[in-house]
């Protein structure tokens, strides 16, 4: 792979003209591979601390989190048939990532760990409520109560792709041309 593909710029500003469908077909399912390897190894070593568990986790997300929302981007100011392409060829590996982090169960017992270990009262409330929200979470995407509830990582991924469905057909009414948008406003 190039090493000057912009997807994988650490640059703080990203290179926008140099934003192409074919960049992010070669960079995403190499950011994805090394960001499922980063989370497989946190998950084994995973330390209930901020920097071992919300920090390590935030570090090992950002290059395919920012790569995968400048694809959002260019679609959002570039909507062509070659991004919706690209996107829908990358959407289901990205989908089986964020599941498979939303519904980690060690990830989410470090969490617990940290939050109701001594560092707790170390940690300011910002840091605090990182965590809270991180339960809320949770709970939400099925990690607490999955053996109870063993639905719930498919009923997630299905919804998941309803919202991306959701989003693809804005965007599409978005491609009309003003006077045909205006046929579909609700009276």
């Amino acid at each position: 792979m190039s090493e000057d593909n912009p997807f994988l710029s650490r640059e703080r500003f990203p290179r926008f003209d140099e934003l192409t469908p074919a960049s992010a077909r070669e960079a995403l399912p190499v950011l994805i591979a090394e960001t499922e390897a980063k989370v497989a190894e946190l998950e084994a070593r995973c330390e209930p601390t901020w920097d071992g568990r919300v920090a390590a986790l935030t570090d090992a997300l950002e290059p395919f989190s920012r790569a995968w929302h400048l694809v959002g981007h260019m679609l959002g100011v570039r909507n062509s048939d070659d991004w919706r392409a690209v996107e829908g060829e990358l959407q289901p590996h990205v989908v089986r990532l964020s599941l498979r982090v939303a519904q980690s169960r060690p990830l989410y017992d470090a969490l617990l760990a940290l939050r109701d270990g001594p560092a707790w009262a170390s940690l300011d409330e910002g840091r605090r409520r990182v965590l809270r929200l991180g339960d809320q979470a949770a709970v939400r995407d099925g990690r607490r109560d999955r053996a109870e509830r063993p639905r719930v990582p498919a009923v997630s991924e299905r919804a998941h792709y309803l919202r991306v469905e959701q989003l693809r057909g804005v965007r599409a009414v978005r491609k009309l041309p003003p006077h045909s948008r205006r046929l579909l406003r609700k009276p």
